[in-house]
C-alpha cells in the first residue's frame, strides 16, 4: 500500500504499509504526492506530484519511483497527472492540462510523449485507467458541463459514454477480470461507490 500524508509534525511524505494499512514506513521523504499507480511487476509506482512555480502557478509532473530507492522525473513542467501504467509496464497514460483543455497522452518511461487527444472545447480528463486487457481506457470527462464516464479505445478514440446524467461520475476502476467498471459518484447527494 503507498499513500501520502502531510502533518505538522512530520511534514508531507510518501509511506508504504502493508496491505492492511499496519507498519507504515516513510519512502520518500518530504515529497507529497497524488494518483498513486503500481508498475504490475510490483517493484515501482508511478505517481503525480504539484510544485508552485512563479509563486502563482501550480504545475504537476509525474514521477516514477523504484523501491530500490531512486525517483525519476518523467515530466517537467508538463503539467501532468493521473498516472496509470499499462498492462505491461512499458508506458503511462497520463492527463495533461493545457490552456482550459486537458488532453490524454501516453508517456513511455523514457520521456517521450505521445498525445492521444486533440480537445479545444474545454474538456477535462480525470483518473484514466486501463482495461486489464489494455484493450480500453475508463475515465472521468467533464463536457458542456457535466462529469461522465466515457470508454475510450487503447489510443485515446472515445468508443462509447458509459452514464450520461447530473451525477459526477469520477475515479472509475476494473475489476480484475475487467468485466466491472467500478466509480464513484454523488448521484445520492454524497459520493457512494458504484
Amino acid at each position: 500500500l503507498v499513500y501520502s500524508c502531510s502533518d505538522p509534525r512530520t511534514g508531507a511524505n510518501v509511506f508504504l504499509a502493508r496491505g492492511d494499512g499496519s507498519q507504515p514506513e516513510i519512502e520518500i521523504a518530504g515529497a507529497y504526492a497524488d494518483d498513486f499507480s503500481w508498475r504490475g511487476d510490483s517493484t515501482a509506482f508511478a505517481y503525480s506530484s504539484r510544485r508552485v512555480v512563479n509563486r502563482f502557478n501550480l504545475y504537476t509532473d509525474v514521477y516514477l519511483h523504484a523501491l530500490s530507492g531512486k525517483t525519476v522525473a518523467l515530466t517537467s513542467g508538463a503539467r501532468a497527472r493521473n498516472p496509470t501504467f499499462t498492462t505491461d509496464g512499458e508506458r503511462l497514460l497520463v492527463v495533461t492540462n493545457g490552456a482550459q483543455n486537458n488532453q490524454l497522452a501516453r508517456l513511455t518511461v523514457d520521456r517521450r510523449t505521445e498525445t492521444l487527444t486533440e480537445h479545444t472545447d474545454h474538456t477535462q480528463y480525470t483518473s484514466p485507467r486501463y482495461s486489464p486487457d489494455g484493450r480500453f481506457i475508463a475515465v472521468s470527462r467533464w463536457q458542456d458541463g457535466f462529469q461522465d464516464l466515457w470508454l475510450m479505445d487503447a489510443d485515446g478514440a472515445p468508443a462509447r459514454r458509459l452514464t450520461a446524467d447530473l451525477a459526477a461520475d469520477i475515479d472509475p476502476r476494473w475489476s480484475a477480470d475487467g468485466r466491472t467498471l467500478y466509480f464513484s459518484s454523488d448521484r445520492t447527494g454524497i459520493y457512494n461507490i458504484y
